[in-house]
């Protein structure tokens, strides 16, 4: 039987409380009060509901999720140059922050096909340089609707290069 139905038989099972029990201003006498013990179970399906409220609540924290709804972005800027804008975000498999980069393209890159092509080389090359120094990227897509090419890195929270030169 679930928490719901055990919790429903024992309240539909017991005698409906009068208004004095309800509200002790209505009488001298003090409010009787009902507990309702849980089983093992029952506590594991109640901490399992908590969690998945607990990753519902962080997803309405993103403002925007990739098509794979591996990778939450919150609006939080961590910073933007000439060409992009970096936003906090996180990776819900890994289950640590990362930086979603955004970089609009110009629709005549897009559409050509040596631009594409050469966008997509680029970031195959960037995927697989592993350096100590060099940020990971993650992942990468291209929204063609808005002309943004999406990428998730590594972050970072330790300054600026600006604060050593």
């Amino acid at each position: 039987m679930s928490y719901k139905e055990t919790l429903q038989a024992n309240l539909t099972s017991q005698p409906q409380p009068s208004m004095a029990e309800l509200n002790p201003s209505h009488s001298n006498q003090p409010a009787v009060s009902q507990s309702v013990s849980l089983t093992e179970d029952e506590e594991e399906e109640d901490d399992d509901d908590l969690a998945r409220n607990a990753i519902s609540e962080e997803q309405e924290l993103f403002v925007e999720m990739d098509e794979t709804n591996r990778f939450g972005r919150y609006d939080e800027m961590l910073g933007s140059g000439a060409c992009k804008v970096v936003y906090r975000a996180f990776d819900e498999v890994k289950g640590i922050e990362v930086a979603w980069n955004k970089e609009k393209v110009s629709s005549r890159n897009l559409d050509a096909e040596d631009g594409v092509t050469r966008l997509e080389d680029e970031v195959k090359i960037l995927k697989n340089i592993n350096h100590k120094n060099i940020i990971k990227i993650i992942a990468s897509w291209i929204d063609k609707k808005t002309n943004v090419v999406n990428f998730i890195t590594e972050i970072f929270n330790s300054g600026t290069l600006r604060e050593y030169s």
